[in-house]
């Protein structure tokens, strides 16, 4: 079983950015859960953990959903945190310019997963890095 998001792979350079930061926050921070910066994504979907098959058919579902999408620009957002900035246990970083292509992604994306028999999204997407 592989714990399975479909994801946006961000720029190397985002990820050293962020890593930088990230670095400096984890000497001042602690009980937070940190993600090593070449893991740093754009999340449309989670689905879970998935067996071989399953990954196949998702990435299947998750590419005919994708056709059509062009490229696009975004832009770093503000910074935010899971439950909440005063309580934070996981750290994210939004999207500006962008947001509402990866929106209209995502919705494309989760309508073909639920045809290909994933269920429909659990919630709509907020575009954020993690």
């Amino acid at each position: 079983m592989v714990r399975t998001f479909i994801a946006l792979v961000i720029p190397d350079e985002w990820k050293e950015y962020l890593g930088k930061i990230e670095g400096d926050l984890m000497r001042l921070m602690t009980g937070l859960s940190w993600v090593k910066a070449e893991n740093l994504h754009v999340t449309l979907r989670f689905l879970g953990d998935l067996g071989d098959s399953g990954v196949r058919r998702a990435g299947e579902a998750a590419g005919r959903g994708a056709k059509g999408h062009a490229a696009f620009t975004a832009r770093l957002g503000a910074p935010g945190a899971f439950p909440s900035m005063n309580r934070p246990r996981v750290l994210w970083t939004g999207l500006t310019e962008g947001r509402d292509e990866a929106i209209a992604l995502a919705k494309s994306v989760n309508q073909s997963l639920d045809h290909g028999g994933f269920g429909p999204a659990d919630k709509p997407c907020k575009p954020h890095i993690t």
